[in-house]
């Protein structure tokens, strides 16, 4: 079994509930946008597993606003100004948004304002794993995940610390192409510092077909940054790839976890059943992860018995996912195959599997 514990336990969900907050486009009314910075604050305050103290959120949104009224050459100084010396709170965070609405005019929108106060309060909570993604951005994910072609370089990012990383490289792609590995560090998008916005960088690397996007690209102990030109494509993601290959061994292939990729992986499995094959490779190099329900569904056709993983509650008590019982389990002999491009939903699938006794042929996963 593997346990999801501090920092990617309390906030699986959270990433995906902030891109459904309806924060206000353009010149949306004042009142929404604060509004949507408060749903905000309500859901990490109930979802993440350490929260930290409200002041310290508040505090780290109001940073977020600053931030984007120095880039946009708005004065913050006003907002300095505090009648006292007590922590930031909702009313004194109001009162500050509601200047910086007045004070950016047409330079920053409202719903630009609510996106960065919501930045920074997750940057307060020290956690790579809570990222903003704007609706635009999650829109593009759900359409990945269904299968659906998309303009882009084939590349999947996240953060280690303060830095932008390449978590995967999806085969065949323009990223894999131009020599794009899994941990190389992305410092500049069309020279533009990538900065911690992991949706916005995502956003960034999406485009048209044909269209080029610059990269500055830092390969760790492999020498100075050097610029990358990547050509978009249209990316499309083969969810399960099977093959039956010599000796009579059945090789499963898994981009990503999806709920939509269930369904593909049940009818391979059986596929191989009827073939008649003599044991089974698991391929998980590359796969940066996804739902969590998915992953349960697929380490559950090569476990006996449960959990498979435990989510560590605020509460203090682990909470155990048990094997979801499959329409067909064989007992054929089964490798995995990792690499430093697995993470996530995939590591809780490699790690159960292990756990298990199943052996993982490969290099060090990524750590997610």
């Amino acid at each position: 079994m593997t346990r999801i514990t501090g920092k990617v336990a309390g906030l699986l969900a959270v990433a995906v509930a902030l891109a459904a907050i309806p924060v206000a486009r353009g010149a949306a009314p004042e009142p929404e946008s604060v509004a949507a910075v408060f749903a905000a604050y309500q859901i990490v305050t109930e979802k993440a597993l350490r929260p930290g103290e409200p002041h310290a959120l508040l505090a780290g949104a109001l940073a977020g606003v600053k931030k984007i009224l120095a880039e946009r050459g708005v004065s913050t100084l006003p907002m300095e100004r505090a009648p006292d010396a007590r922590p930031m709170d909702a009313t004194a965070f109001a009162e500050r948004f509601r200047w910086a609405v007045f004070a950016s005019g047409t330079r920053v929108s409202p719903a630009a304002l609510a996106a960065a106060a919501i930045r920074g309060m997750l940057a307060a909570l020290d956690d790579p794993h809570a990222a903003h993604i704007s609706a635009r951005e999650y829109q593009r994910q759900l359409q990945a995940s269904r299968g659906e072609a998309y303009g882009g370089i084939g590349a999947t990012v996240g953060l280690e610390g303060a830095r932008t990383v390449i978590v995967s490289v999806q085969a065949g792609s323009p990223a894999q192409r131009v020599g794009l590995q899994t941990g190389d560090i992305i410092v500049e998008i069309d020279r533009r510092a990538t900065g911690t916005d992991v949706g916005a960088v995502s956003e960034a690397l999406r485009g048209a077909p044909s269209t080029t996007v610059d990269l500055l690209v830092v390969r760790p102990g492999a020498g100075p940054p050097r610029q990358v030109a990547v050509r978009r494509e249209l990316i499309r993601e083969v969810p399960v790839s099977t093959l039956v290959m010599a000796g009579g061994v059945g090789y499963i292939g898994i981009a990503s976890f999806h709920d939509s990729m269930v369904a593909l992986f049940a009818q391979a499995v059986t596929a191989m059943v009827r073939s008649g094959v003599r044991g089974r490779v698991l391929d998980l190099r590359n796969n940066p992860g996804g739902s969590v329900f998915a992953a349960l569904t697929v380490a559950s056709v090569f476990l006996d018995k449960g959990p498979v993983v435990y989510v560590q509650s605020r509460s203090g008590a682990p909470i155990p996912y048990p094997v979801i019982p499959p329409k067909e389990r064989p007992r054929l002999p089964l490798i995995v195959l990792v690499n430093g491009g697995t993470a996530s939903a995939a590591e809780i699938v490699a790690g159960a599997l292990q756990d298990a006794g199943v052996p993982l042929m490969g290099t060090v996963t990524f750590g997610k």
